[in-house]
C-alpha cells in the first residue's frame, strides 16, 4: 500500500525515496490516508530542515577553518 511505503522510507530517513513514493501518489485516497500522509509529510520536512541546519553549521565550521588557515598563512 502506497500509505506503509511513504512511512518506510520515512522510518528510514531516506527523503529521495520518499519523495519518489509521494510522487506516484494514487488518485484516490481516503481521508485516513490523506491525514497520514499530512503528517508524514510534516516529519519529513523536520527532518529536511534538521539536516539542513546540520550542513549550515557544518559550513559555518569550514568556513572557520579556512579563515583561521589564512591567517596562520599570512602570520608565517
Amino acid at each position: 500500500m502506497w500509505i506503509d511505503e511513504l512511512t518506510v522510507a520515512l522510518i528510514a530517513g531516506d527523503i529521495e525515496k520518499f519523495q519518489s513514493i509521494l510522487d506516484k501518489q494514487p488518485k484516490e485516497l481516503n481521508i485516513n490516508d490523506i491525514s497520514t500522509a499530512m503528517s508524514l509529510i510534516t516529519e519529513a520536512q523536520k527532518i529536511c530542515q534538521h539536516k539542513l541546519d546540520l550542513l549550515h553549521t557544518e559550513f559555518e565550521k569550514i568556513k572557520l577553518a579556512k579563515k583561521f588557515s589564512h591567517e596562520m598563512a599570512l602570520n608565517s
